[in-house]
Parts: structure tokens; sequence; C-alpha cells
């Protein structure tokens, strides 16, 4: 039975929220159970920042054989972290939506958006045809949940552009949808705010509309 008292969860996705977490007020993230999925432990960067957190990696948590650094191929792994790890209690997912693992998880969510679920939370597999060849495409209920996406750090326009379609997949599939600068302070304020409650962040100008 889960825990109505328990303290909210907070997802740092990828690489860019591991460094935001890394320097959070240590104060703001007592709040929450916080916990820190990365993709590779090889490839991951040392963390080293004020506050150090041990992450799950995708990469050992589900096999990734055969598996590309995409969407598409990242979509069993991420629904198997998500179905054991996000509860029903609402919950809030932060990242970069230019990061590979981070549009994952907003698909993770898009993906339910138009679809009838068969039970609480988690639905069938649907099969979708793709290349002529048949797969089974996730769908889980995300919408309970809000949603956080820092500032976009990439140099190219077209990387630009796929962060911008995920910050629209995430209106979708999420309860709300934030975007805070690369400002530390702000993001402080922000989870500050939001740990006392969640419902007033609409007031402050944080909701990205």
């Amino acid at each position: 039975m889960e825990n109505n008292n328990a303290p909210q969860k907070v997802f740092w996705i990828g690489d860019h929220a591991k460094t935001i977490l890394e320097n959070t007020d240590k104060t703001v993230l007592n709040q929450f159970t916080n916990k820190l999925l990365l993709y590779d432990r090889v490839k991951s960067t040392k963390i080293n920042g004020v506050n150090k957190f041990e992450p799950t990696f995708l990469t050992e948590f589900s096999p990734m054989i055969e598996r590309k650094y995409k969407v598409d191929d990242l979509s069993d792994p991420m629904h198997l972290f998500l179905k054991d790890n996000v509860p029903k209690k609402k919950c809030l997912f932060i990242g970069d939506p230019g990061e590979v693992l981070f549009q994952s998880v907003v698909d993770s969510g898009a993906n339910f958006s138009d679809f009838e679920s068969n039970e609480v939370g988690l639905n069938i597999f649907e099969e979708v045809n793709k290349n002529t060849s048949k797969i089974l495409k996730h769908k889980l209920d995300l919408t309970q949940h809000d949603i956080l996406f820092l500032k976009v750090i990439a140099p190219f326009e077209d990387l630009i552009e796929e962060a911008m379609k995920y910050k629209g997949l995430g209106e979708m599939g999420f309860n709300n949808c934030f975007e805070v600068k690369n400002n530390q302070s702000e993001l402080n304020e922000f989870l500050w705010k939001y740990g006392e409650d969640p419902n007033s962040i609409k007031e402050t100008g944080y909701l990205n509309d």
C-alpha cells in the first residue's frame, strides 16, 4: 500500500538535470524524495557537485542489447523504469527537452493521451505497424503528474526545434508543464513553492502556457 504521507517524489532525468540537482539548495531538496536517472555509467560525467545522489542507470536497469540512443529504442526500458518507480501520488519530472533520455519520458506520457486505459495507470500494449514490421509501443498514464523543462542547451537549430516538439508533447501527456531558465536561484524558488503547494505555482508565472 502506498504511503500518502511520504514526501513527494521528484525525478531528475539526464545529464543536464544532474548538474542542476548537484547544486540545488539542500533545504529545498529535503522536501522531496529525489530520484536521479542517467543513461549509462560509462558515458556519464562524475557526480561532483554539492549534493551527491546515487543515480540509476537505464542501461543497467534494463537490457539494452541492439538498442541505440534514440527515443524509440529507449521506449521499452523507460516503460519498465517508470512502471517500477512512479507512484500514484503526484510527482514531478525534471529534465532538458533536448536530451534523448528526457524525451523518452515525455514520449511515454504523450503516447497515452489519446488512449483509453484498461487499467489504473497502466494499459495494455498497442501493436503498431512500422516499416512493415510490428513493434510494441508502451503506453503509460502520466497525466496526473507534472513536468518541468529546463532551458535547452543545444547549439544547433534542428536540436532546438526537436526540443520544442517535445515541450508540446509534454502538454499533452502531463498535468502541468513548467519551464524555468538556467538560473539556480529561480529553480530553488520554484521547488520551494512547489513543495509547499504544487497548485500555487500557476499564480507565480512559472506555468508554460
